[in-house]
């Protein structure tokens, strides 16, 4: 059965904020481990509440992608990778005791001072003209963690 749509019905989309670049003190209240089907990819996704200079007042809401290998059809992650370098600052500098104790939930219900930035524009492919580019706000990097875990 087809649905039908009218000319003005609204397409929802996501909503992905925009701020000034900057250090701002934010809060990560998601960190959540998935796989991208088309690449076949992992991916830890985190969501971040970017708080105003006083601390007080939620401004924007921020993402985070970092990728991770594969070993078969579990994720793996390596010595040397992004998660691997969040995970061990996440964890007061400490590297896991266990190989199989990385887990994204390290990151949840923390405060941290963070390094804001503005997405880039997506990779054209080999041939192809550079793709239209709206920027959008992404945590580049935690400056510190303010809130132990």
């Amino acid at each position: 059965m087809l649905t039908r749509f009218t000319h003005d019905q609204d397409i929802d989309f996501d909503v992905y904020d925009r701020i000034d670049p900057g250090e701002y003190l934010a809060y990560c209240r998601e960190a959540t481990l998935k796989r991208n089907p088309r690449y076949g990819q992992w991916t830890v996704f985190l969501l971040w509440d970017v708080f105003s200079p006083n601390g007080m007042t939620k401004i924007a809401t921020v993402r985070r992608w970092i990728y991770i290998g594969t070993r078969g059809d579990k994720p793996h992650v390596g010595r040397g990778t992004d998660f691997w370098n969040w995970w061990v600052q996440a964890n007061d500098g400490h590297p896991p005791t266990r190989a199989d104790r990385m887990t994204p939930r390290i990151f949840t219900k923390r405060m941290a001072r963070v390094e804001v930035t503005d997405s880039g524009p997506p990779k054209a492919r080999k041939g192809e003209a550079p793709k239209p580019h709206n920027p959008y706000s992404i945590v580049k990097r935690v400056l510190s963690w303010e809130t132990g875990r």
